[in-house]
């Protein structure tokens, strides 16, 4: 790559470029800078030019705008890169939200669940209470049974009059009581 181009030499090739557009804008033969042998020159040294103005133009291409089409292609990817994040830290939000949500209703279940095993659990105690009260009673009912048939068979067999018969049980069911 040539050296870059100095004040003076790009003064000197606008000089030049402006009397060539000149020469040809006039399309005028007879000026003497657009004679045979001065154009033959003018274009020797634009040719000679051609190649330092070119490899100006690719280093300020280089490092101008091809820095900046890299500067902007990184920002942009950066920000896709950014959004690309952002759009699975919202996915990833929402799942977490909605795993959220699903262990809330879960545990809402295994709530509802765990009562409703101690209400079974409570109605079982209830009924085994129950159904111990009724064996309670039923033994009761028939130790009953047994004192009065033991009590009727201390009854004499026959008592005369009615209202005497009501004192002599209770009598007998009093003297019953007190042996047990």
């Amino acid at each position: 790559m040539a050296d870059p181009i100095t004040p003076d030499e790009r003064t000197t090739l606008r000089a030049t470029v402006a009397a060539l557009d000149a020469a040809m804008a006039a399309d005028d033969p007879t000026r003497p800078l657009v004679t045979e042998h001065g154009t033959l020159t003018l274009l020797a040294h634009v040719a000679a030019q051609m190649s330092r103005l070119l490899d100006a133009l690719d280093t300020a291409e280089v490092f101008g705008i091809g820095d900046w089409r890299a500067t902007t292609w990184a920002y942009e990817q950066a920000c896709a890169a950014r959004e690309a994040h952002r759009k699975r830290a919202d996915t990833a939000e929402a799942e977490r939200a909605e795993a959220r949500a699903e262990l809330a209703v879960a545990r809402q279940h295994q709530r509802e669940a765990s009562l409703t095993i101690r209400s079974v659990e409570g109605l079982r105690k209830e009924r085994d209470d129950a159904l111990a009260e009724v064996a309670r009673l039923r033994a009761e009912a028939t130790e009953r049974d047994e004192w009065l048939h033991e009590t009727a068979a201390l009854l004499p067999e026959s008592v005369d009059g009615d209202e005497w018969e009501g004192e002599i049980i209770a009598q007998y069911l009093r003297k019953a009581a007190a042996a047990r």
